[in-house]
């Protein structure tokens, strides 16, 4: 049963079927309690610390973003205003000392000049936004769930796909091999963003159906490396807890992957 939906503005990629869903993805994904503990910086370390490029902070463009850039476990990281997921973004150099700031798409989110200026890339802005630091960002931090509490949410996830879209899935994990912090913490975020991702995909009424007749339970898996798979009428979502913060697939990718597999 299909439930209200929120949409909010959002970021612009080349390709057409990611321009489309962009306004999808972001449907509101209900928050659940979790522990007050993060994860421990070993763990979600990814080694060498990523240059802080642009300076950690609040931006704002425009009226109408608003974004928190921070750097922490060696990785630049993105979270927009009233938005819960957390972007990790790659940094690669550009001319004269500039930097370029990139989803796990491949997309770009930011360019830095080597003056320090910063450019967001939206949807409604393809050639770019100017934005400025306004002050200090909300502080980001990865609340790592008790295995109990890890699968009461797996549960409720399911019951808010139901709740929202025509499509009943049951989520569930590898639970033995979900047995540190990272990993609890990356199958909690895992859960989340496939929900995001499901619940927008469905948005589209041809998704919805296709997704419906492929896709009765979610799985989460440890691996070396993130991905989407399909196993019958499973949808496996792996996580690879030896990659750090990198070691899930951002809602975006995950959208991208599971359209490209219906």
């Amino acid at each position: 049963m299909r439930g209200a939906t929120i949409f909010r503005p959002y970021l612009s990629f080349a390709a057409g079927l990611i321009a489309l869903a962009l306004s999808l993805l972001l449907i509101a994904v209900p928050d659940f309690p979790v522990l007050a503990q993060s994860a421990d910086s070993g763990a979600l370390s990814l080694g060498d610390t990523t240059a802080s490029v642009p300076a950690d902070g609040l931006y704002y463009a425009n009226d109408d973003f608003k974004f928190t850039i921070a750097h922490k476990y060696g990785v630049a990281l993105m979270r927009f205003a009233g938005d819960d997921e957390v972007f990790v973004l790659s940094v690669e150099r550009a001319s004269v000392g500039g930097r370029i700031l990139k989803y796990d798409t491949g997309d770009m989110a930011l360019q830095v000049t080597g003056y320090g200026a910063v450019t967001l890339y939206t949807s409604t802005a393809p050639g770019g936004l100017p934005v400025d630091r306004t002050g200090d960002g909300q502080v980001i931090t990865f609340p790592v769930p008790s295995m109990t509490m890890l699968r009461a949410q797996a549960h409720r996830f399911s019951q808010a796909l139901e709740q929202t879209t025509n499509l009943s899935a049951e989520f569930d994990a590898d639970w033995s091999r979900i047995d540190d912090e990272a990993s609890r913490y990356l199958t909690l975020d895992a859960m989340r963003i496939t929900l995001r991702a499901l619940r927008g995909l469905c948005a589209n009424r041809v998704n919805e159906s296709q997704l419906m007749a492929k896709v009765r339970s979610v799985r989460i898996a440890r691996g070396d490396r993130p991905g989407i798979a399909f196993r019958g009428t499973t949808l496996v979502v792996t996580i690879a807890p030896t990659l750090g913060l990198r070691g899930r697939m951002s809602s975006l990718a995950t959208a991208r992957a599971i359209r490209g597999r219906i």
